[in-house]
């Protein structure tokens, strides 16, 4: 395994375990973006580049950005 991919590996192991012990909605959906970004990165490393364009887009920015939208819908944001 390259240095790269394990770096990578090791950074979407700290994002699961901090999603694990976060309660803040935002700071959620926030991690849930850093995990789309970093799972993309990690599809580029093997060259999967179709596959990661559309993790980037979906898990990185459409899904986040629903979550956002939805959380200020219901009332939650004190900050909108």
């Amino acid at each position: 395994m390259s240095a790269l991919f394990q770096f990578f590996l090791f950074l979407l192991t700290l994002n699961n375990l901090a999603l694990l012990g976060m309660g803040r909605l935002r700071t959620l959906i926030n991690l849930v973006t850093a995990q789309g970004i970093l799972l993309g990165g990690l599809l580029l490393i093997h060259d999967h580049a179709l596959l990661a364009v559309a993790v980037l887009l979906i898990k990185g920015g459409l899904l986040p950005w629903l979550l956002h939208r939805t959380r200020r819908q219901i009332g939650d944001d004190p900050h909108s």
